[in-house]
């Protein structure tokens, strides 16, 4: 007899935390994934991009942080954001997560110097029709 709606629900939830807890980061992604709401910042999805991130799936959390643009978003969460982006040479997301942390959670001097190193790295932006440099 199969576990079915709640049941297999609470059953993926416990077994992904087991997994989260040996470090099997892309096993315990896989078990949550169909339970996740991705457009939800609750702890199960922070949870879940933990393991993604972990587990060096980078690129399955970016679609995550695009669907939640402009909702409140737990710290962690936003962090996970910023560091999958600046993982993937993703600049402008990884300042915006950056700004975001500073603006919401205070301008924590990791957040700032990762924002410095960021912008740095972007360098400078020209404006073809005219022919300047943006910032």
């Amino acid at each position: 007899m199969c576990a079915t709606g709640r049941l297999q629900a609470r059953i993926r939830l416990t077994y992904g935390n087991f997994l989260g807890k040996e470090r099997q980061f892309s096993k315990a992604a896989e078990v949550w994934k169909p339970i996740v709401r991705p457009d939800h910042p609750e702890e199960l999805l922070v949870r879940y991009c933990i393991a993604l991130y972990n587990s060096g799936q980078l690129a399955e959390i970016l679609p995550i942080a695009a669907n939640i643009h402009g909702q409140e978003v737990p710290e962690k969460l936003a962090d996970i954001f910023a560091s999958a982006s600046e993982g993937l040479n993703n600049l402008d997301e990884a300042i915006h997560w950056l700004k975001y942390l500073g603006d919401i959670y205070g301008n924590r001097t990791d957040y700032l110097v990762r924002l410095a190193i960021d912008t740095f790295r972007r360098g400078r932006r020209t404006n073809f029709s005219t022919g300047r440099g943006t910032k």
